[in-house]
């Protein structure tokens, strides 16, 4: 059994015994990125990617993966129900948002029903896959349209971290079929612009809609630490706000006076939350699909564009006022440069479009 910290600078994996990487980077154990690595009966390696938790941590989720690995039942014993199962335990006990947990053991489920949630693991197989997903593209909405790929994809994502959560050391049938991925490479994102007009109609449309929308827009954090911001989150004084993002992670961002402002001008609604459903007295499920839909119609924004695309504007944002992918990477809190290099395409695409437009010869040759 070994316990491996990952160097944020080459992204090598190290002994703890080792003070330096090979790189020279210095090994801190607060904040680092942990892997750990166990042989089970048959002297197979499995290895697991942590994130960034604590050392502890680290040392338990090992034992606890010995045990898993060193278990009297073989994994081709499984069945998909068992799988489904012991997915969505792992992904409530690392603290998913709660949606998160909803809509995977939805899109796991259906896929059960398809197949058979009896069927075994060992019976699951790349071409059983495709069948499904040729059931899913012919498959009709409540509306009567087709399922978006996007859509289809997102079963497809659901499956693969289900099978690499439960199953480790056994090949993912899933991860051997591509995504069909119809809008990779195209990030959506607002201009400067369109958030001003955003942030303007939000304003005007709902006050609660308006706050979230802007510290979306201020932090980049995600749709659930959004809506689900709790006040001890936000230290006024300092200007920080920590939220659990991925897996457990601590993330800090640093938050601008004006938005500060904002927040400290929420009155207290009695919870521990900053934003509460006022006709429930709970905390919001979600961002309020109909008003969004408003303000994004009002806006003159696409239909199709995601809560999520505020965080790709921030990443945006700061992509092009600094040009530093690290900065990207640690207030958008990304575990690799894999993720934070999206926003390098983006905005060369965005400055090359412009740049055509400018050019004083378009119109004279054409």
């Amino acid at each position: 059994m070994s316990i491996y910290f990952e160097c944020d600078k080459c992204l090598r994996r190290n002994s703890l015994k080792a003070a330096l990487c090979s790189c020279g980077e210095k090994f801190i154990p607060q904040g680092a990125i942990y892997w750990i690595e166990v042989r089970d009966n048959t002297g197979k390696k499995i290895r697991r990617k942590l994130g960034r938790v604590a050392l502890s941590t680290a040392r338990q989720a090992e034992a606890e993966l010995k045990i898993l690995a060193t278990t009297e039942r073989r994994v081709d014993d499984f069945s998909w129900k068992d799988l489904v199962k012991r997915f969505c335990a792992k992904i409530e006990a690392e603290g998913r948002c709660r949606q998160y947990c909803v809509d995977s053991y939805r899109l796991l489920n259906e896929m059960g029903d398809f197949w058979g949630r009896d069927k075994k693991v060992s019976e699951i197989t790349p071409a059983l896959f495709k069948e499904f997903r040729i059931y899913l593209l012919n498959k009709k909405t409540r509306r009567g349209t087709k399922l978006a790929k996007n859509t289809i994809d997102r079963y497809h994502s659901a499956a693969k971290a289900c099978w690499k959560y439960t199953v480790e050391d056994k090949p993912c049938p899933f991860s051997r079929i591509p995504l069909f991925r119809p809008d990779d490479g195209d990030v959506g994102f607002l201009t400067v612009d369109k958030a001003e007009t955003l942030l303007s109609i939000a304003r005007q449309v709902d006050t609660t809609c308006f706050q979230m929308l802007a510290v979306a827009l201020a932090t980049g954090l995600r749709k659930m630490n959004v809506v689900l911001l709790k006040r001890e989150e936000v230290d006024l004084n300092s200007g920080i706000i920590c939220v659990t993002q991925k897996r457990k992670r601590r993330h800090v961002v640093l938050v601008g006076d004006q938005t500060l402002e904002m927040l400290n001008s929420i009155p207290d609604n009695g919870s521990e939350f900053f934003w509460i459903n006022h006709q429930t007295g709970n905390p919001y499920d979600t961002f309020p699909r109909r008003k969004w839909e408003k303000i994004k119609r009002l806006s003159g924004i696409d239909d199709s564009f995601q809560f999520h695309g505020l965080r790709h504007t921030a990443a945006a944002t700061i992509y092009q006022i600094t040009g530093d992918l690290k900065a990207v990477k640690d207030i958008l809190g990304h575990t690799n440069f894999n993720t934070s290099n999206r926003y390098t395409h983006v905005l060369t695409e965005h400055f090359r479009s412009i740049a055509d437009r400018m050019d004083p010869l378009r119109k004279v040759l054409e």
